[in-house]
């Protein structure tokens, strides 16, 4: 675990900065490990220690689409590329 509690702090660190550039309500946070149930607790201690406490509201979700979304963007700019009407729309 030791491993993954280093990772969360970069991760922290990196939202720390979009967090005090851009004051998001919310940061949305895809790809295959946000499946992992324990990740986004410790993910948000991690930032709110990293934080002033007038930004520590912010909200930290995992994506919709999960692990899908690069290939639903590829599948998208494909589609336009060959001018299918559906486009990415067919699969949501």
């Amino acid at each position: 675990m030791q491993l993954v509690d280093s990772w969360i702090g970069e991760i922290a660190i990196g939202l720390a900065g979009l967090a005090y550039s851009l004051d998001p309500e919310r940061i949305v946070l895809g790809g295959g490990i946000m499946k992992e149930p324990y990740l986004l607790p410790r993910l948000k201690q991690a930032l709110d220690a990293r934080l002033m406490p007038s930004y520590r509201d912010i909200a930290l979700v995992p994506a919709q689409l999960g692990n899908t979304a690069g290939l639903m963007g590829a599948y998208w700019a494909a589609a336009q590329l060959t001018g299918e009407k559906n486009g990415a729309g067919s699969l949501l």
